[in-house]
């Protein structure tokens, strides 16, 4: 049975240590640490770098021992070929969570795929959560958590979302800005080579301030995980899911891209549709989608009164209610008489 996680630590930790810290602002030991410092986040912050003794006004550590505190969250940005010994290093501290930014990886090839391999099961024998690796980061609004590659600072509301793709994921966030759509949690889910889809939905889906869930999604490797904790929780909060990798085309592009293995578009319909999950089309109708449910409540049934300043407006409306299984009942005269 697979072990279910408590990703707390991931989203509210008390401090963060960067190994990999860096005072060259066009490396991502700079940019990430910044974007966490420019944020404000509600906790310590602790660089690690051998070679520095202080970075964007921070003391830096030379090892992760040598912070005095136990660690909450470690994100690494080193080369690959590092990232192993630095899970055992984590692994003595104590380290609960590890957020891997590092790619080649799984999505590279073979060798790639043997090094993902050791560090995942090196986690796992520490007790160890693995977020990625080759993952854009993490953002919680509640602890003010910007551990991100990109410099967005998402609008606060109740949206939480994993991303299989950073890229996509961090445009949602972006496009949240301008519509006025607040995140409470994001994750770039990256190879997912530990913490997989069904992870990050079940807890999305037990926290109170996630109103609505938003995954985008291009393979999963345990597609009845997924679809027996989605069918759970969306008898209590919506899940809005985009798929990608719809075609075998673009399926090995997802291969290369995340490391997904993308499967059949009519397969995933169907277990969406099967497990209440809500299957947008787009990923701006996600987002519109997601705005509608965070600030509307649920309705109680599926009659619809429709409200328009012309008759044929109407028609349509009510043709587009009909196709999806809503009911447009005729009003009542003393309605339609107060109506008028």
């Amino acid at each position: 049975m697979k072990k279910k996680y408590n990703l707390d630590k991931l989203f509210n930790p008390r401090n963060v240590a960067l190994i990999g810290a860096s005072a060259n602002p066009t490396k991502w030991g700079f940019i990430v640490l910044f974007n966490i410092l420019k944020a404000e986040f509600t906790g310590s912050v602790y660089p690690v770098n051998p070679k520095l003794s202080s970075v964007l006004g921070l003391a830096c550590y030379p090892t992760l021992e040598a912070i005095p505190e136990p660690v909450d969250l470690v994100v690494i940005t080193t080369p690959a070929s590092a990232v192993s010994s630095l899970i055992d290093d984590c692994g003595r501290k104590g380290v609960p969570v590890v957020v891997v930014i590092t790619s080649d990886f799984s999505e590279t090839g073979p060798e790639g795929a043997r090094m993902e391999c050791e560090i995942v099961n090196k986690a796992r024998q520490y007790g160890m959560q693995l977020v990625g690796p080759n993952t854009m980061g993490v953002f919680s609004a509640k602890s003010k958590l910007h551990a991100l590659m990109p410099p967005v600072m998402p609008l606060q509301g109740s949206l939480s979302m994993f991303s299989q793709s950073g890229n996509v994921g961090v445009q949602m966030l972006y496009w949240g800005i301008s519509k006025g759509v607040g995140f409470e949690k994001f994750v770039s889910s990256g190879n997912e080579g530990d913490l997989r889809a069904e992870d990050y939905v079940a807890f999305f889906g037990a926290v109170p301030d996630t109103k609505v869930v938003l995954a985008y999604i291009e393979g999963l490797d345990d597609g009845r995980e997924f679809w027996e904790t989605a069918q759970k929780i969306t008898r209590q909060k919506p899940i809005i899911a985009f798929k990608g990798g719809k075609t075998r085309a673009v399926a090995r592009a997802a291969k290369s891209h995340s490391g997904a293995m993308a499967g059949s578009r009519e397969i995933y319909e169907s277990a969406f549709r099967q497990a209440g999950v809500i299957w947008a089309s787009t990923t701006e109708e996600m987002l519109e989608w997601a705005a509608a449910f965070s600030y509307l409540p649920l309705p109680r049934g599926n009659r619809v009164g429709i409200l328009t300043r012309g008759g044929g407006w109407g028609v349509i409306t009510a043709d587009a209610c009909n196709e999806i299984g809503l009911e447009v009942p005729p009003l009542e005269e003393k309605m339609i008489r107060a109506l008028d």
